[in-house]
Parts: C-alpha cells; sequence; structure tokens
C-alpha cells in the first residue's frame, strides 16, 4: 500500500510545533505588564523542551475574550494553525481563550478536526483527551456565566453612579476636556462653538452651509477631519453646551457582543444640572432645537416627488428643502443634491410645480394620485426648462425663468 503522509504536521517523533496564546482585556499599566509576563512566560517555556519547536507567541491586549471578532493575534493564530504551522497550542485558562461557550467549543473542534491540541493549564484540560470536549464544555458556560455576572455588576455600578451626577469615563465633548471627573471650557474652541450656534439661530445657516464654512476657514473638526452637516447637527443637539448633563444616553446591549447602543427609553437615563460650565445659554439653545426639529420635518416628509425630479447638470434626484417668509409662512422647495455647491439647476417651488402639473393635466387641482397616475419623472434642463414625461410617453415642455428664490411658470 502507498505511503499516505499528512502535509503540514508534524510526523511521529519530529518535534510537536508549539504556540500559545495570551489576552488581557484591560488598557492599563499593570496588565499591560501581565501580558508581557505572560509572553515571556510561554516564550521560555517552548524554547526550553527539547521535544517542541518554537512557533510563537500570539497576543491580544485590551481586548474582550467574550468574542473573537476584534482578536486579530487570535484570529492570526488560527490561519498559522490551518496553514499546517502549529501543533500544539498553550493558553493559560479557558477566560484567557474565550468566555463564549459557543465561540470556544466551534474553535477547539475545528481545531481538533485539523490535529491541533489545546493544553489549558489551569483547568488541566487538552482538547484531545477523551473527556476533554466535556469538560470545556461545563467550564466554559461557568465563564460565559461570570461574564455575564460581571457585566451585571459594571451596569449596576455605572447606573448608581450615574444617579447621583458623577461623570465617569466621560468624552468630552468639542469646546471642553474631561479631567477629574469634570469639564472645563476650552476657550479658542468654545468660541467656534457659540459663533456656530449664533450662525444656526441668527444667520439662518444651514448645518451644511457652517461646516463648509469651518472647512473653508481651515478649523478642524473634533477628529482632525473635515467638518460635516451630521457633526454640526450633533454638536447642535448636545444638551452638554447648556453646563447640563444627560447620562446614560448610550448603553452596551450585550455582555457577549458589547455592541454600544442609542438609549431610546430602553434603559433609565438622568438629566443632571449645572455639572460644569456653560458655553450656551439655555434659551439659544431652545431655539436651536426648535429649528432643528422644524427642519427635520421636511427630511421625514413624503411627498410623490421623490425620487421623481432629475437634475439635467449631474443626472442626481432633486431633494426637499424649506424656508420661511413673513407673508407667506413655510415654503417647501425642491432642489439638486448638490446645490448650491455644482449645479446651476432651478429651485422648484413646490405649490408652483403642483400647480403646472395640475394645469398641463386639465385637472382643476393637483394630487399626488393625479401624479402617480400620470407623471413617470420631471427632468430639469440647465436652460430652466422643465420636461414632464408622461407615462403615455407624451413629454410637456415647460419653460421657468427665475425669481430670486422661487421659480415661476413663463
Amino acid at each position: 500500500m502507498e505511503k499516505v503522509i499528512e502535509i503540514g504536521r508534524a510526523e511521529t517523533g519530529a518535534k510537536k510545533r508549539v504556540a500559545a496564546y495570551a489576552r488581557v482585556s484591560t488598557d492599563s499599566e499593570s496588565m499591560n505588564h501581565s501580558l508581557a509576563t505572560q509572553v515571556s512566560y510561554y516564550s521560555a517555556k517552548i524554547r526550553q523542551n527539547p521535544e517542541w519547536e518554537y512557533a510563537g507567541v500570539f497576543a491580544d491586549f485590551g481586548i474582550s475574550g467574550t468574542g473573537t471578532t476584534k482578536r486579530d493575534e487570535f484570529k492570526r493564530m488560527i490561519e498559522a494553525a490551518d496553514n499546517g504551522e502549529i501543533d500544539i497550542i498553550l493558553t493559560k485558562s479557558i477566560q484567557r481563550f474565550a468566555r463564549n461557550t459557543v465561540d470556544l467549543l466551534k474553535t477547539v473542534r475545528h481545531l481538533k478536526d485539523i490535529g491541533v491540541e489545546v493544553r489549558f493549564e489551569k483547568e488541566n484540560i487538552s482538547s484531545l483527551s477523551g473527556d476533554g470536549e466535556l469538560l470545556l464544555t461545563i467550564l466554559a458556560a461557568f465563564a460565559q456565566e461570570e461574564s455575564r455576572s460581571i457585566s451585571e455588576n459594571i451596569k449596576w455600578s455605572k447606573a448608581k453612579t450615574a444617579a447621583q451626577g458623577i461623570m465617569t469615563n466621560a468624552s468630552a465633548p468639542y469646546g471642553y476636556r474631561y479631567e477629574n471627573r469634570k469639564l472645563y471650557i476650552v476657550p479658542e474652541k468654545a468660541e467656534i462653538v457659540k459663533k456656530m450656534f449664533y450662525d444656526y439661530t441668527e444667520n439662518k445657516m444651514s448645518a451644511y452651509a457652517i461646516a463648509n464654512k469651518l472647512n473653508a476657514d481651515g478649523i478642524p473638526s473634533p477628529r482632525n477631519s473635515l467638518w460635516s452637516q451630521s457633526i454640526i447637527t450633533h454638536l447642535l443637539r448636545n444638551v452638554t453646551y447648556t453646563g447640563n448633563m444627560l447620562l446614560g444616553k448610550t448603553y452596551v446591549d450585550s455582555y457577549l457582543s458589547h455592541k454600544r447602543v442609542w438609549n431610546k427609553g430602553e434603559r433609565q437615563s438622568y438629566f443632571v444640572k449645572n455639572t460644569h460650565e456653560a458655553i450656551i445659554p439655555q434659551d439659544v439653545f431652545d431655539k436651536a432645537q426648535k429649528i432643528l426639529d422644524e427642519r427635520a420635518v421636511i427630511v421625514k416628509r413624503t411627498h410623490c416627488f421623490k425620487n421623481k425630479i432629475i437634475c439635467g447638470c449631474c443626472g442626481g434626484f432633486f431633494r426637499p428643502s424649506n424656508y420661511n417668509t413673513k407673508a407667506y409662512g413655510r415654503r417647501y422647495v425642491w432642489l439638486c443634491v448638490k446645490k448650491p455647491r455644482k449645479c446651476p439647476t432651478a429651485v422648484l417651488n413646490e405649490r408652483e410645480l403642483e400647480d403646472i402639473i395640475a394645469k398641463k393635466l386639465g385637472a382643476d387641482s393637483f394630487t399626488e394620485t393625479l401624479f402617480e397616475n400620470e407623471i413617470d419623472k420631471i427632468y430639469v434642463g440647465e436652460n430652466d426648462v422643465l420636461q414632464i414625461f408622461k407615462k403615455d410617453g407624451a413629454v410637456i415642455n415647460v419653460p421657468y425663468i427665475r425669481s430670486g428664490k422661487r421659480a415661476k411658470e413663463k
């Protein structure tokens, strides 16, 4: 019979290629020392055994053991095992390897299938032994329960601290610095925040326009990158600028996934007054919130024109917007998504466009049902000519002339 040799695994009598896995889950100086100690220990242990060949020590720092997604060194080790570079993996304990029972058993079974042994020193378990998997299942369940218990204790501690109005591990908003559990104003950045609120509430500038202005002035964003509309909106919504704190805005949804989500009423939150010096007066902040809420209405507002009006300059769809007038109140308009930076196409007044469509279709008044039944799309040319494409194939050309921000039919 022809001799079959398994490629990548140590043959009988050859030295075993041995690696080790170490992990700590806390980014602190003491834990950093602990990781270095583990690496040094395993490096010496493997090299001192004449029957072993050193295959490396893989170490993850500041990463939780409840999942494997973010553990880069762990994944690199498994890849090396798959490539036939490792025969034995040493690790301190089940908790160092994985606290998630499903992940642990899945990984150990995979390694077992490719002939790689995992030795857990604290529990004195080998994954290739007869009762190894049973013991692993039981002990891993205990480790996972311990993780859950620790997580619940941390949640309880944070909730009690928040209820007392104490900030812990706070992330300082732009314009502040966090020191000794308190927020202190950074004067030069605080002035930018004040100007931002003033431009939004008094100069009637949009968040998009404010972002462009800051970028043009060469002022870096909180992350030292370009400002965006979403960053400005987030800052305008931050109640911290009033000198008060809303604690518990986010929470971790699971001790296994560690995913942080926004608190929309699922957990208790705490509003604490006068925790630090304010940058923005309460009345200015309230005014900004009112404008934000009013402008948000148009974003959520649905209309039959959505995805039906096409820009002749860039090919993009028109989006809804709005502005206030003393004579007529709120006016809704439609404009290209790239205005006012790139596209010279007209701004279309929604009411006037509805009247034109009703007139061209011979109807007494405009309805969304009429539009949806009769009109396929509207093409806005650079020469201020609207092309209304009907579903029956007919095309209606409507010339436009501009009058300030409004567009009127000739």
